[in-house]
Order: structure tokens, then sequence, then C-alpha cells
């Protein structure tokens, strides 16, 4: 057993890291820019800016209470019926506040599929998971239901890297162009530097995997 666990482990390793090695090849071809450095860049064009959050409005996520400047809530419960199966409905399902990131006096909109996506591995991305609570509500029926909430920190260094969108009314909005795209926490200076000591642990990982799985073996066979 010790064997296969110790294989699948190289497997998910290699996997792992061509990946990150795709991903890699495919963002050091894009200009790394601030917000206020786009003027250049044309629409459609993919790149990866850095920026920051909006400033600290006071406002706060409504189930945590963590100080924020967008949240997206979705309360969903559970009907049972007579037969006791559980349909489950979505009650609430919104978002609002300042999903922006700005540097000199830019602002750049970012979207909200590309915001939740992670670009790095134990990153939080730009919209992160701010509360949870799964269980059954306290009425006569005891209803199941899940809560979750998302949030957008304030004043936060922002790395973002997809495509550039330029609306009529000048607006500048980066959305999600393919896989590779993503946000996370930091300052984009640091995009290579990241990507290629999180390669280097996970080649690390995987040959040392790889000599207790080729030990294991000869010893077992």
């Amino acid at each position: 057993m010790a064997v296969v666990v110790a294989w699948v482990g190289v497997g998910v390793a290699a996997l792992v890291w061509t990946r990150s090695w795709m991903r890699w090849l495919r963002l050091r071809r894009r200009p790394v820019l601030r917000c206020d450095q786009l003027d250049s860049v044309k629409d459609g064009s993919p790149v990866t800016v850095g920026g920051s959050t909006a400033p600290d409005s006071g406002a706060v996520g409504p189930w945590s209470r963590t100080p924020c400047v967008w949240h997206g809530e979705t309360v969903r419960r559970g009907h049972r019926d007579g037969s006791g199966y559980v349909d489950w409905r979505t009650d609430v399902e919104r978002g609002e506040g300042d999903r922006g990131i700005r540097h000199g006096g830019v602002r750049v909109e970012v979207a909200e599929d590309l915001a939740r996506q992670g670009l790095f591995a134990l990153r939080a991305p730009m919209i992160a998971r701010s509360y949870q609570d799964n269980g059954r509500e306290r009425d006569g029926l005891k209803r199941p239901y899940s809560v979750t909430e998302d949030v957008v920190r304030p004043a936060t260094a922002m790395i973002v890297t997809g495509t550039l969108l330029i609306e009529a009314d000048g607006t500048r909005r980066l959305v999600r162009g393919g896989w590779a795209d993503g946000t996370a926490e930091g300052d984009p200076a640091e995009v290579r530097g990241r990507f290629s000591a999180y390669r280097r642990r996970v080649l690390i990982v995987g040959l040392v995997l790889t000599g207790v799985a080729a030990t294991l073996t000869a010893l077992l066979f």
C-alpha cells in the first residue's frame, strides 16, 4: 500500500509541476504593468497587472464581520417533500461593492469569475472565502441550510493576470481569457520569482517521493 501511495504522490507532483511550468510559459510572454501603465496596451491583450484594492471604507461582511470593500453571499435552504427528498433552493445570491484595483490614480475593474480564480497555490485569490456554515435552521422544520460569504479585503496589494478589455466609456476591465489567468495577493514584481520558487519546491518533493517509491519497490520486488 505504501508503494502505491508513494507512486501516486510522484504522479501528482509531476502533474502539478507540469501545470505550473505551462502556466509560466503562458504568463512570461505578457507585459507586467501597473494600472497606470496600460495606456499603450491594446484592447483584448493578455497582461499581468499590479495594483491595490480600494481603501478601507469601514464596510464589513454581513456574516463574518470581516473588513471588506466587496462582499458576496449565497444562502441556500433545503425544502423536504413528502418522501424526505431535499430540494435545495437559493434564497439569497448577491455581490456588491468595489471589485477594482488601482495604482497612480487609475482604476481597473476585475471580472468576478477572474477575481475568484487563484493564481498561486496556497495564496488567497482576490475574492477569498470569509465565512462558511452548513447546518440546520432553528425553526420547527429544522430545514438544512448553507451559507457562504466571500470578500475582497481593503488596501491589499494584488496581482491580476487576464485579458484587458477597454469599454466605450474608457473603463478598463480585466476578464478571464484562459486557465492560466488568476489573481493573488502580492506585488507583480514577484511573479517570476514566485513561480520559479514554487516549481523548485514541487520538483524537490517529486524527487524525494521518487526516491522513496523506488526504494520501497526494490525492497518488495
